[in-house]
């Protein structure tokens, strides 16, 4: 049997970031830290156990994953010893045999041990209250990493019974058996401290199959086969205006091979892990809008050295949205001229939705300004020391290919509602249910705890304007269905973004406003 201990909610500076949330629910690389550690682990345990705050509330996505791993819940008070905690558990359920045991915050690098009745250390050069051996008796020294495995549950048990501190009870457990071997590992990864969180996390990066990350002494190289869009990228930074500097990393310099640059790596996370991860409250996200919106005006400030090119916002909204569509339908098979049904009720063909979708943007003018192009949450992170934005991954190239930092002010505001009211990075992240039954969907993206936040974006003033009156959401619709055939690598969550252009198209029909309105459309 393995346990999972992540009944204590994270500490204070996490919890700024991040919420209440126990630590194995911290987010990594785009999922949650008990997603790694029980990939690592289950094939080497028959029964897996994760112990939660008696008041943490899991949500619908969460609670499918853990169901489907097959792991069980343990509830404990929140406040409570470790020790305490872990002999509930015991005597709960009765388990009196092999025990491992791994804390909740924690990654261990090297695979299983063998054997029983053992503790990892390894080393550490960091400053926290964790528990330190010197060598002794053949054993070597180090830091209990936080995995154990005991023989005899029943006998621990019985220790904590008398002893609630769970170093002391593992100590006595010790002579109990004869001893505890050291097991020395030679990774271990702590996201139990917010120092150590960004340390760790930086060993496990997110990266799209076009794009390689490396991570060395504070600086990120960013590299890829596709020479143009990184020299692009790498100008968009050279070329910013000291306007636009204090939002963004530290530029450093390009590589020439592999085409790519650097810049300075930052311990900040990222919006769309607080949005799908964290349990912010609304004045967080008040906030981090309120810096939204002050990027947003220092960007619009920038002198337009010439008027936007005649044509661009049509081959921007129209003619790359019709030939993307192509190339899904090439790849897919499937049909955009058939009309749809979504959760019974009925929409338009992909293609009569698009060209709706244009026309709603193209009757209204565009707002040139100095853009980061792919303004959306997993391209913004947030410095809550700062109160202010850090942006990463410019797009810096236009829609015909050509490199530069101007554009529609329009399609930042629509980005960012991509990822708020459209839900994209949810999706990405696996939290919804699809399925598909000919032209037919049923799909349901399970983010109900941020409808809140959704509502006070749409609320929110941008420039003076609500997004709706930005037109963010024949925009949004615009952007889903012009990214379909670049999920090609993932059919599901392909299918899942076509299902969410139904979804976003009917949220927008449902409160029209023919002269850009600025009411939030219904959900």
């Amino acid at each position: 049997m393995l346990l999972i201990t992540s009944g204590e909610y994270v500490e204070t500076e996490l919890f700024a970031e991040f919420g209440r949330i126990p630590p194995a629910f911290l987010p990594v690389g785009n999922k949650r830290l008990y997603t790694y550690q029980i990939s690592q682990l289950a094939p080497h345990y028959s029964d897996i156990w994760l112990t939660l705050p008696v008041d943490f509330e899991l949500d619908e996505a969460d609670r499918r994953t853990l169901a489907r791993q097959d792991v069980h819940i343990f509830r404990t008070p929140s406040g409570i010893p470790l020790g305490r905690a872990i002999a509930d558990f015991i005597d709960a359920t009765g388990h009196a045999g092999m025990l491992d045991i791994l804390y909740g915050d924690t990654l261990i690098g090297d695979t299983r041990f063998d054997g029983t009745d053992w503790l990892a250390v390894g080393d550490s050069d960091e400053n926290y209250h964790w528990h330190h051996e010197v060598p002794k008796n053949g054993q070597p020294g180090g830091t209990w990493t936080g995995m154990f495995s005991f023989s005899d549950a029943g006998k621990l048990g019985r220790q904590l019974a008398s002893e609630t501190d769970f170093i002391a009870a593992v100590t006595g457990y010790g002579s109990d058996v004869g001893h505890m071997a050291h097991k020395v590992v030679r990774k271990w990864l702590d996201f139990g401290h917010i120092h150590t969180y960004f340390d760790s996390k930086r060993e496990i990066t997110t990266q799209r199959h076009f794009n390689q990350l490396q991570i060395a002494d504070g600086v990120l190289t960013k590299s890829s086969s596709d020479a143009r869009k990184m020299l692009a990228e790498a100008a968009w930074f050279e070329q910013a205006p000291p306007a636009i500097r204090p939002f963004l990393p530290n530029f450093i310099a390009r590589n020439e091979t592999p085409t790519g640059y650097q810049l300075e790596y930052l311990h900040l996370a990222a919006l769309n892990e607080l949005y799908v991860f964290g349990r912010l409250p609304e004045r967080v996200w008040r906030k981090i809008f309120s810096a939204c919106d002050t990027y947003l005006r220092a960007a619009s400030r920038i002198p337009m050295p010439d008027a936007l090119p005649a044509g661009l916002a049509e081959s921007t909204y129209d003619a790359k949205t019709r030939q993307r569509l192509d190339q899904f339908s090439l790849q897919t098979g499937v049909s955009l001229d058939a009309a749809w049904r979504f959760n019974g009720m009925p929409t338009p063909s992909l293609r009569d939705m698009a060209a709706q979708a244009a026309d709603a943007v193209l009757t209204h003018p565009d707002a040139a300004s100095f853009i980061h192009g792919d303004f959306c949450f997993s391209n913004i992170l947030f410095d809550f020391r700062a109160g202010r934005l850090k942006l990463i991954d410019p797009r810096g190239i236009d829609c015909r290919g050509i490199p530069t930092p101007y554009g529609d002010l329009r399609y930042e505001v629509g980005k960012l509602a991509h990822s708020v009211l459209g839900l994209y990075d949810y999706i990405v992240a696996g939290f919804y249910h699809l399925s598909m039954d000919g032209q037919a969907v049923t799909f349901t993206v399970f983010a109900d705890r941020v409808e809140p936040v959704k509502r006070l974006f749409a609320e929110t003033e941008f420039l003076g304007r609500r997004p709706a009156s930005w037109d963010c959401y024949p925009l949004m619709l615009l952007l889903f269905l012009s990214m379909l055939p670049l999920h090609a690598d993932n059919p599901d969550r392909q299918r899942a973004l076509l299902a969410n252009c139904l979804k976003i198209y009917l949220e927008w029909k449902h409160d029209h406003h023919t002269d850009g309105g600025t009411e939030q459309p219904l959900s």
